[in-house]
């Protein structure tokens, strides 16, 4: 009976107890909501993907200048030069004769006795190989014949002369009525022009009838004929139209010079240029003063080798190297020693 009475007291104090906490969680739910922890709020779903970050760029061709109080990037390292090994000590006594292998024997054996004034002497050689030594006061050079088929560049036609384009001034005081020509600056000592009677100061206006308004013109005309052809020059002289036959021959000059030059100490370089002259012998250059007080004539031999005849004229003073030759024209883009760009 006592075990009964408290079984039933104690179960509806049990469910009483019950209700009241459930009440109690659902006021606090309602006042203040429950809020995930801050590490899942901010770490985004297993699946998804992480979007990219929105980086602003400097447009395109526009150097990225760095911000207020930042430092300039630094310049790119220079990349390091390459170290070479040096050889084994080689106990030099002296320069041997030089040597030239010959495209063509006979021609360059006459250019050296005949414009240089080079003597010539025997040399031994092998069998069925023509050899000789050009000897000139101290200077001995070895001339070999280059065995084999040997191959000639090509030499394009040209005129010999330093041409400018033709200003609307220059032609308005010349008489032309609009500004189309090549004017000629100078000319190339015994070069097609001269020879055919072009002067310093011709305008230029056609050859063979095609117009050349321009240097690059004149280039293309000239080289669009075979070496060798005679040219109808049409040109502009002292306010009229005049007509030369000029003979384009091909140019003495190559458009690359080989890798040898041949310096000459010489003295009265004047005098040999005035005798050369006297004897009608084709030098196609002249004469110039360079820097140090050297007078130089740069010639070009037979195998396209760079010959400079150099007189120095201060006293106690070793001759200062002289320039690369330039072009003499730009109708044949090649390289004629002793001239000046024009």
């Amino acid at each position: 009976m006592r075990i009964r009475s408290r079984g039933t007291i104690g179960i509806p104090l049990l469910c009483a107890l019950l209700l009241l906490a459930w009440g109690g969680m659902a006021r606090a739910e309602q006042a203040d909501p429950a809020q995930p922890p801050a590490a899942a709020q901010d770490a985004p779903p297993a699946n998804a993907e992480t979007p990219p970050v929105a980086t602003e760029e400097p447009p395109v061709g526009e150097e990225q200048k760095p911000a207020d109080g930042e430092a300039a990037p630094a310049a790119p390292a220079p990349e390091p030069k390459p170290e070479y090994q040096p050889g084994p000590p080689l106990a030099l006594t002296g320069l041997g004769p030089l040597e030239i292998l010959a495209r063509d024997y006979e021609e360059s054996v006459r250019y050296y006795i005949e414009l240089l004034g080079f003597r010539e002497e025997d040399a031994s050689g092998g069998v069925g190989e023509r050899r000789c030594m050009l000897v000139s006061g101290p200077v001995r050079i070895t001339l070999r014949e280059q065995a084999g088929k040997v191959i000639r560049p090509k030499r394009p036609p040209w005129l010999g002369i330093y041409p400018t384009p033709l200003s609307e001034v220059t032609a308005e005081a010349a008489g032309l009525k609009k500004a189309k020509g090549v004017v000629v600056d100078d000319l190339v000592p015994q070069g097609p022009a001269g020879i055919a009677g072009i002067l310093k100061g011709d305008i230029l206006l056609a050859i063979e009838g095609k117009e050349v308004a321009s240097p690059e013109e004149l280039t293309a005309t000239v080289r669009s004929f075979p070496a060798g052809k005679k040219a109808l020059v049409t040109l502009w002289r002292e306010g009229k139209k005049r007509d030369l036959a000029v003979e384009l021959s091909a140019s003495p000059f190559p458009e690359q010079l080989g890798p040898l030059a041949i310096r000459l100490q010489v003295r009265d370089l004047d005098g040999y240029y005035r005798e050369a002259l006297r004897r009608n012998l084709r030098l196609y250059a002249e004469p110039r003063e360079i820097a140090g007080g050297t007078r130089v004539l740069e010639l070009v031999d037979p195998n396209d080798l760079l010959i400079v005849l150099e007189e120095s004229r201060s006293e106690g003073k070793a001759p200062a190297p002289s320039t690369p030759p330039v072009a003499p024209e730009r109708d044949a883009q090649q390289q004629a020693p002793g001239a000046t760009d024009p």
